[in-house]
């Protein structure tokens, strides 16, 4: 791997920088050109006489795989795209195109600034009629059976007995809409698997045998309505499930995996000689039940005598009437006396990681705490970025804020902190923890990490969390194997550099980068070696026979 000199960036040679990214060196702006369709085989307009012709698309510039779409009409299954160039996408036609049909595909998709391919772009051509067939088509399939499912329906049917059988098309849509989906399921399989579908929406299907010459039979159709079948589950309570030597419990909430039919929700509270006991009478709760988050989250007001345990059960139905399935119950006990006793802070602890610039926080107290109050109460100077958990209720964390070298930072807890109880701290709780000198970070690089149809000139500028040693400094830049020639030129503030190619980088060529060796002004290395790489674009311009390269 080999070293590129650092050049310690003079006011000359930073106005120099400045006009060279003026005249064009810099990426081009995500308003240019928008992507268009440049040709295509079959071509618009074409008679074709294969019907397992491939569908070849050619693009100006390239295309994000995630976000092409391609609609057949009459439906064709396009699922299957290849991608040998960025440029280029071929969709073979799963079980063939319709044969005497004239199919117009419409294409969608975006490049990757986010530009959209024109509205309307799509190609049109004809299949030729299939040969004649002594045997005429294959007879409608029969036997078929959909069964409804979560997002979907699974079809089943009996197989077809002619030799010549090439498979099944299966096309979809809502009832009394247009076609959404089509698949070819070849023989010998009998069962095809739809999903993606709207629960509570009923689709019609079309289910027609096909020989090899392209004969279709005529359709085995149905109706089929998907349907939510995952039952709700309790995912939480407050008080939880198990809590013992609870102070006021003005209310009793419970939280669902998803919305719940507010008709269907029914409990019994009662009260307990212990816990895991039996029901010695009824607990007061409710009747009255508050909604909230949808319908995923039910409250109950609660009046409850110190010391009382309390079971709940429960009983519910989702939106789609499924019951409410594993645990039904919640349990707690309440301190057998008013709690009176203000809470205090027995415990202080913190951790850094020095590579990663991370702070994690932790406060013990000496019960349960009033969450609400807390939130209120708690301050840390400087400000971090983390929210404070509660992995136990007299447990807060504040977890992987970042955080900055050689600083104290003061963790205090006023006295508007309160117990479950509403008693509150009785003096302010104040600690600190202060960083070491921590190694340097890589606070950003352009062109990011995976970046594509980037420009062939374009810089690569690094940004760090602190100045560096710019003596320090192993950057490689290659294309392949090959060595990129180039400068790196410091930052005023030698907090970052920026690597200038000596000559441009080959088009749709992946470029890759590796810091090996920096250090702070402190002499701290990086913790491990950088790398990243991104995606030079393609030229576009005439090729052969007017097309494109």
């Amino acid at each position: 791997m080999r070293n590129v000199p650092s050049i310690r960036r003079t006011g000359a040679a930073l106005l120099a920088a400045l006009l060279l990214a003026a005249c064009g060196k810099q990426a081009p702006p995500a308003g240019g050109a928008a992507p268009r369709l440049v040709s295509s085989v079959p071509a618009d307009g074409a008679k074709i006489g294969d019907r397992q012709q491939p569908l070849t698309l050619v693009f100006s510039t390239a295309i994000e795989r995630s976000s092409l779409t391609l609609t057949a009409d009459p439906p064709v299954d396009l699922a299957q795209v290849a991608w040998p160039q960025p440029t280029r996408a071929v969709a073979t036609p799963g079980g063939g195109w319709p044969a005497g049909a004239a199919v117009t595909v419409t294409i969608g998709g975006k490049d990757a600034q986010g530009r959209p391919l024109p509205a309307g772009t799509r190609v049109t051509f004809t299949v030729a009629a299939s040969q004649a067939d002594e045997n005429g088509p294959p007879a409608t399939p029969s036997g078929v059976t959909a069964v409804a499912g979560d997002g979907g329906f699974r079809l089943s049917w009996e197989a077809n007995d002619e030799p010549d059988l090439a498979g099944y098309q299966l096309v979809w849509g809502p009832e009394g809409g247009e076609a959404e989906g089509a698949q070819f399921v070849p023989a010998p399989t009998t069962e095809a698997e739809v999903t993606g579908l709207e629960n509570g929406r009923a689709y019609r299907y079309r289910l027609q045998a096909e020989d090899a010459s392209g004969n279709r039979s005529a359709p085995a159709e149905g109706t089929v309505t998907p349907r939510d079948a995952t039952p709700p589950t309790l995912v939480s309570s407050v008080p939880a499930d198990g809590a013992t030597g609870l102070g006021l419990v003005p209310q009793v909430s419970f939280t669902f995996s998803e919305p719940i039919d507010e008709g269907s929700f029914a409990f019994e509270a009662c009260l307990l000689d212990e816990l895991g006991g039996g029901c010695t009478g009824p607990a007061s709760l409710g009747p009255d039940v508050a909604w909230s988050q949808g319908g995923r989250v039910a409250a109950l007001d609660a009046e409850l005598p110190p010391g009382a345990s309390v079971r709940v059960s429960l009983a519910a139905t989702d939106l789609a009437g499924n019951p409410l399935t594993g645990a039904t119950t919640v349990e707690f006990a309440l301190a057998p006396v008013e709690d009176v006793s203000p809470p205090d802070v027995v415990g202080f602890s913190h951790s850094v990681n020095p590579a990663t610039h991370r702070l994690s926080l932790e406060l013990r107290f000496s019960e349960a705490m009033d969450q609400a109050s807390f939130a209120a109460a708690v301050a840390v100077v400087p400000g971090v970025t983390c929210t404070w958990q509660w992995p136990e209720p007299h447990r807060a964390v504040c977890q992987n804020s970042l955080a900055q070298q050689l600083t104290t930072y003061t963790v205090g807890v006023s006295t508007a902190a309160k117990d479950l109880a509403g008693n509150a701290l009785e003096v302010p709780y104040v600690n600190s923890v202060t960083t070491t000198d921590f190694p340097p970070r890589l606070v950003s690089v352009t062109p990011a990490i995976g970046a594509m149809n980037v420009s062939q000139t374009t810089p690569i500028a690094f940004r760090f969390s602190e100045p560096l040693q710019t003596g320090s400094l192993s950057l490689s830049v290659t294309v392949g194997e090959a060595a990129v020639a180039g400068a790196a030129v410091w930052d005023v503030d030698e907090a970052g550099f920026t690597f200038y190619p000596s000559t441009g980088y080959p088009a749709v060529a992946i470029v890759a980068w590796s810091v090996t060796a920096l250090r702070d002004q402190a002499g701290n290395p990086i913790p491990a070696p950088l790398t990243g790489s991104f995606m030079t674009r393609p030229v576009i311009g005439p090729g052969p026979a007017g097309g494109s390269r």
